[in-house]
Order: structure tokens, then sequence, then C-alpha cells
């Protein structure tokens, strides 16, 4: 073969691998196009996730907040009645104290007396003596 041959084959097939480059960059393309598209399919879903987590997050922390003031609604309530209670048990505490203290003051007083008037007798009975 001459040179002039092979040069033409050589262009031929430069022309041939041009084309295919070509191909290769149309499909190259097509494949960033489609890469752009899944990303823009994914930012989208994402966000579709994070807003329904949002909201789901939202219901959840509401529900949180509305138990925490039923509980705390209820404890208060509780504590509430279990003041008055103390309360009540510690005026009757204090009343059977009082109502105590003086049974023991009179029936003290009434011993002294009774101590006061046995001397009393003792001392006049030993007069006669």
């Amino acid at each position: 073969m001459s040179d002039d041959g092979r040069i033409i084959r050589l262009e031929t097939e430069m022309g041939h691998v041009r084309a295919e480059i070509q191909g290769l960059k149309g499909s190259v393309e097509d494949v960033r196009t489609e890469l752009h598209a899944f990303r823009a399919d994914v930012a989208k879903e994402f966000g579709s996730v994070r807003t329904e987590m949002a909201k789901e997050l939202g219901s959840v922390r509401a529900d949180m907040e509305r138990q925490s003031g039923s509980l705390r609604a209820e404890m208060e309530k509780q504590s509430g009645a279990l003041r008055t209670e103390m309360a009540t048990q510690l005026g009757t505490l204090k009343t059977s104290m009082e109502r105590y203290m003086r049974l023991i003051i009179t029936a003290g007083l009434g011993i002294v007396a009774t101590l006061i008037t046995m001397f009393a007798t003792v001392v006049h009975a030993l007069k006669w003596f």
C-alpha cells in the first residue's frame, strides 16, 4: 500500500473515530441530563420527606405538650387535695392536743387541790394534838 492509501484509510478511520466521539458526547450529555433530572427528583423527594417529618414531629410535640399539661393539671389537683386533707388532719390533731392538754391541766390542778386539802387536814389534825 502506498502512503496515500494509508493516509486515506487513516483519515477514514479518524472520521469514524470522530463520529464515535460525537456519539459519545451525545451519550454523555444524555447521561448528564438524566443525572440532573435524578438529582432534582431526589431533592424533591427529600424535601417531601422533610416536610412530612416536620409535620409528624410537630404532631408528636403537640401530643406531648397536651399530655404534659394534662398530667400537670392532674398533679396539681392531687396536690391540692393532699394539702386540704393534711390541713384538716393537722387541725384535728391540734384540737385533740388542746383537749388533752386541758384535761391534763385540769387533772393536775385537781391533784394539787387534793394534796392541798390533805395537807390542810393533816395540819388541822395536828393542831388537836
